[in-house]
C-alpha cells in the first residue's frame, strides 16, 4: 500500500532517513511512504526543498503562512528559483488565518493573493490554509472571494486540514476544490471532522498529518510525525467503510493527480 501524507512540516535537525526507517520497520515491506513537506516562509521553504531532494518520492511545497504575511510584506523574497525546483509541486502553504492574527488581515490578503497568481504563472496548484476565530467565517468568505477568481482562472487548489462548516465545503467544492483531512479525524469530538469527511468528494480526497503537530490517536498529545499517517488513513477509511488497500490507493492517486507527480 501506499501511505502518502501531502502536508507536514519538517524540523530542522530531525533526521529524515530515520524516519523512513522508522516506517519500514513499522510497516509491510512492500509498504510505500509519500511524502509533501511544505514552507510557510523562504527559509522554511529552502528547507522543504532541500529534504525533497534528498530521497525519492519526496517533494515541497513553497510559499508564505498568513502567520508570516506581513514580515514578507515588509521584507520581501524570491521564489522563483524554489518553484522551478522540478521537486516542487505546489505553491503553499499560504491563506488566511484570523484565529491568531500574527498579521493583520489586509496583509494576509494581499500575500494570499500575490501567490495565487504566482501559482496562475507557474501552472501549479495551490495548497490553501484557512482558520477562523471562534464561530466566525470571515475568513471562509475571505477565502473563497480570492478563489472564486482564482479557480475561474483555472487555478487548482486543495484546502488542507479543512475544518470549516458543511455550507462553504460545498462552495468550495463547486470551485474543483480537494480537501485533505488529518488526525483530526480520529479525535473524539471532532464529529465536525466525520461528517465533513462524508460530504468530500471521493476523487478529490487527500490525507495528511501537519506534522509535528495533531498526532492522530492512539499518539495524541505526542509530537507528530509522517509515519503516523497510517492512522489518519486507517481511521477515515472505516469512516467510509472502505478497506484500507482501497483508501490508500484512491488517496494515492489524488495526490498524484492533483500536485502532477509520479510516485516510483
Amino acid at each position: 500500500m501506499i501511505f502518502f501524507d501531502t502536508h507536514y512540516h519538517h524540523k530542522e535537525g530531525v533526521d529524515f532517513a530515520a524516519e523512513i526507517a522508522v516506517f519500514r520497520a513499522e510497516m509491510a515491506a512492500n509498504d510505500k511512504l509519500c511524502m509533501i513537506t511544505l514552507g510557510g516562509s523562504l527559509t522554511e521553504s529552502i528547507v522543504a526543498q532541500k529534504v525533497a531532494n534528498s530521497a525519492e518520492n519526496v517533494w515541497f511545497c513553497a510559499g508564505v503562512h498568513p502567520h508570516c504575511a506581513a514580515e514578507f510584506l515588509s521584507q520581501g523574497g524570491d521564489f522563483d528559483e524554489l518553484e522551478n525546483d522540478p521537486k516542487c509541486c505546489a505553491v503553499g502553504e499560504i491563506g488566511l488565518d484570523y484565529f491568531y492574527d500574527f498579521s493583520d488581515e489586509e496583509s494576509q490578503k494581499k500575500v494570499f493573493a500575490y501567490f495565487l497568481e504566482r501559482a496562475l504563472a507557474k501552472n501549479m496548484p495551490a495548497v490553501i490554509h484557512v482558520r477562523d476565530k471562534d464561530d466566525s467565517v470571515k475568513a471562509y468568505e475571505d477565502a473563497y472571494d480570492l478563489l472564486s477568481v482564482f479557480a475561474a482562472k483555472g487555478g487548482r487548489f486543495e484546502l488542507h486540514s479543512y475544518a470549516g462548516n458543511i455550507e462553504f465545503l460545498e462552495k468550495f467544492s463547486n470551485l474543483g476544490a480537494y480537501f485533505s483531512v488529518n488526525g483530526m479525524v480520529t479525535f473524539k469530538k471532532a464529529d465536525n471532522i466525520r461528517m465533513n469527511l462524508q460530504k468530500m468528494p471521493l476523487d478529490r480526497l487527500l490525507i495528511e498529518t501537519d506534522s509535528p503537530y495533531l498526532a492522530p490517536v492512539p499518539h495524541r498529545g505526542k509530537e507528530n510525525r509522517p509515519v503516523l499517517v497510517q492512522f489518519v488513513a486507517q481511521k477515515a477509511a472505516d469512516e467510509l467503510q472502505m478497506s484500507l488497500a482501497d483508501f490508500c490507493e484512491l488517496t494515492a492517486k489524488n495526490a498524484e493527480k492533483f500536485f502532477n507527480i509520479e510516485i516510483l
